[in-house]
């Protein structure tokens, strides 16, 4: 072998050699970028499902509290009604002379204390009622301030934030009838609850194929 052939081998060993000391640096970057491309579009998919899963969780909570709320609260009328009903009947059977005016007011004198039971628990139930919504308020805010900023899909969050900040407000004034209209109003727009989940599911998997 001559030296020309000899120089020429080793200017072509050398010339592979950058090359592909070239291409694994180039191929190192690329790699980097979609690894972190993949882990960004993971994350935001990850991010919204979150989304949907703490939102159905709050939304659900809230129709329950509502739905056992007025349960509750009506069975203490319901007892209480009963009671006066019967307690009239007793009164009425033992003093059959006595005037109406007075047998009202022996009535009246006999169910104080129940009464003002009945209406301590009711207090005491409602007062229950606005601090699990309280909490799950919290929940659902800490939801929608990722829904904000994670959507792309225009109009979203509004249209969550106004749904949740209805449904979740005391009762004021509390009550059943209240209680049983708001329960009413959320099931009526339950399927525009589960539209918007599926719009946030749908831009969550579309995040993995972009």
């Amino acid at each position: 072998m001559t030296t020309e052939q000899l120089l020429s081998l080793l200017a072509g060993g050398v010339s592979a050699a950058v090359v592909t000391a070239g291409f694994n640096v180039w191929w190192d970057r690329r790699k980097q970028k979609i690894v972190a491309q993949w882990e960004r579009r993971k994350y935001d998919t990850n991010t919204k499902l979150h989304i949907v899963y703490h939102l159905t969780e709050t939304f659900y909570n809230t129709e329950s509290e509502l739905h056992f709320v007025t349960l509750e609260v009506g069975g203490y009328h319901e007892a209480l009604r009963a009671l006066e009903q019967q307690i009239a009947q007793n009164l009425q059977a033992q003093n059959p002379a006595m005037p109406a005016v007075q047998l009202q007011a022996l009535h009246n004198l006999t169910l104080a204390p129940v009464r003002q039971w009945i209406g301590q628990m009711e207090a005491n139930r409602w007062s229950q009622y606005n601090n699990s919504v309280k909490a799950l308020r919290a929940r659902a805010e800490a939801a929608l301030s990722l829904t904000e900023y994670s959507l792309r899909t225009q109009g979203v969050y509004a249209r969550l934030a106004t749904l949740f900040r209805q449904f979740q407000e005391n009762l004021s004034p509390p009550g059943v009838q209240s209680a049983q209209a708001r329960l009413q109003d959320l099931r009526n727009r339950e399927q525009e609850f589960k539209d918007i989940l599926r719009q946030i599911r749908e831009e969550a998997w579309m995040g993995l194929d972009s």
